[in-house]
């Protein structure tokens, strides 16, 4: 139906043409997975003088029409092990080829317009194709083989690049694409954060899972409102950390903080709403951790995965796990409630809501 197609496309617009997903990188995955499987009206049934290839015909199949008239094509989970050349599409804007078993992006390089692409859970190693996608925003390459990102360079538009799960160990080939406001790099194999102060424009960052030990200074990123850094070997936070004044959410669990200054330090992020230290056994298991984190963080609303609320005294107590992150084993899913304020009910009131 119409009225839903274009509901659903500004709701993609909405969530990656830009703006912040909100809950976390696994949080990120499941939303791009929700969108993939909204099941848009892919194509518009109209006929063009245009003549098909013979390899085209499974493609104006799951279009519902005519491709080369299309303007979304969703191809995903078709078991495609090569594309045939996409450039007839002239008027194709966003493209998903998830879940394939796809081993090159051959086929899509001719396709200049488009504006969103996903290649996520291919097999994908080499991005030359993509080289010159110039009208790139959004970017989702998770869960391939990627280990290089150099062909991205002249991607200059780029807004949001998702590249979690792949072989990657720089950020090399990025470090000019001063658009970027989203980078998911977590779960690869970056050792250290370098090379990025260009990218000036970051609201999130994402770099959970790697082998990260030393937390920059991030005095380059005024505008950074979450930081994912969690399951790393960071051993302590840098006092210059409030050079990021913006930061909302830090996830720094499972690293290897001990001394409670690394909250001091935190703490002078005057709009830290969300914080998550679980996982660092020595500060966790401190004497008065809990208290002395809530006492330094005045204005934190989650610890923890914990909501934070007000006792009648005045003091905060948690109520329930808040699922922010999705990584922490949670079923919780974007959208299964119809707010984040519902998350805060504890699990037993949530199921009599379901």
């Amino acid at each position: 139906d119409e009225k839903r197609h274009h509901r659903d496309v500004e709701w993609a617009q909405e969530k990656f043409g830009g703006h912040q997903p909100k809950d976390g990188e696994e949080g990120e995955e499941e939303v791009v997975d929700q969108m993939v499987e909204d099941n848009f009206s892919f194509g518009k049934k109209k006929k063009s003088g245009a003549q098909l290839p013979a390899s085209m015909a499974a493609i104006a199949e799951r279009a519902q029409g005519d491709p080369v008239e299309a303007e979304f094509l969703n191809l995903a989970k078709m078991d495609l092990t090569e594309l045939p050349d996409l450039s007839v599409c002239e008027r194709l804007k966003r493209l998903d080829l998830s879940a394939n078993k796809l081993s090159s992006a051959e086929g899509i390089g001719g396709c200049r317009g488009i504006t969103w692409l996903s290649l996520k859970d291919n097999q994908v190693s080499d991005l030359a194709p993509l080289r010159r996608m110039a009208q790139l925003n959004v970017l989702v390459l998770s869960s391939n083989q990627i280990s290089r990102l150099n062909q991205l360079e002249k991607v200059a538009g780029l807004n949001s690049l998702i590249a979690n799960n792949n072989l990657i160990s720089s950020f090399e080939g990025i470090t000019g694409l001063a658009m970027l406001n989203s980078l998911v790099l977590s779960h690869n194999k970056i050792t250290e954060i370098a090379g990025i102060s260009s990218l000036r424009n970051l609201k999130k960052l994402s770099l959970a899972h790697n082998q990260i030990r030393i937390l920059p200074d991030l005095c380059a990123h005024p505008l950074l409102e979450e930081l994912r850094l969690n399951d790393n070997r960071i051993m302590k936070v840098p006092p210059t950390i409030d050079r990021s004044p913006a930061l909302k959410l830090v996830d720094l669990g499972r690293n290897r903080l001990f001394d409670i200054s690394d909250v001091q330090n935190i703490s002078q992020c005057r709009r830290i709403k969300n914080l998550n230290l679980l996982g660092n056994q020595r500060l966790c298991n401190g004497e008065g951790y809990h208290e002395k984190v809530v006492k330094l963080c005045e204005g934190l609303e989650i610890l923890d995965g914990k909501r934070l609320v007000e006792k009648p005294g005045g003091k905060k107590k948690p109520l329930g796990r808040t699922d922010w992150n999705l990584e922490a084993g949670s079923n919780w899913k974007p959208g299964k409630y119809e707010s984040i304020e519902k998350s805060s009910i504890p699990l037993l009131e949530r199921k009599k809501h379901q």
